[in-house]
């Protein structure tokens, strides 16, 4: 059984059919991302660096019952950058090693690992940090 990703559009959760293939360029993972001020803040934060949430990232909020697989990920998505908001990568079966705050690249992907959205919501050196490393991969030129 293949999981269902979900995107949000108008405040309502709709799942993708399963033989839905998705050309969005960010996949990101995260927890409390019902909460509606975690929502806008990632929403800000995409917004800055040009990617449209309901357009260009699909949203993985997930629990600690539900995690989906990282071969899963790749049978619905091809993503170019993967955000990991609190979240340890090996947790969906993908074992490289990320360190906080700092850009790594994997067969063709662009992987960073962050605080949570709730710390990063509420630590201005946490949204630094992260904006920092925003910048090197979006800056305009």
């Amino acid at each position: 059984m293949h999981p269902t990703f979900t995107t949000y559009i108008e405040d309502q959760i709709q799942p993708y059919p399963d033989s839905f293939k998705s050309q969005r360029p960010v996949f990101i993972v995260c927890t409390h991302f019902e909460k509606i001020d975690l929502q806008d803040f990632i929403s800000k934060i995409l917004q800055a660096i040009k990617i449209d949430m309901y357009k260009d990232a699909h949203i993985w909020n997930v629990t600690e019952q539900h995690w989906p697989q990282w071969r899963d990920v790749l049978s619905y998505s091809q993503p170019k950058f993967c955000f990991f908001f609190g979240e340890k990568s090996s947790k969906m079966g993908l074992h490289i090693q990320l360190n906080s705050y700092e850009w790594k690249k994997f067969k063709d992907i662009d992987f960073l690992l962050a605080d949570s959205l709730d710390l990063l919501y509420s630590n201005k050196d946490a949204k630094l940090a992260l904006w920092n490393q925003l910048q090197l991969k979006f800056k305009k030129s």
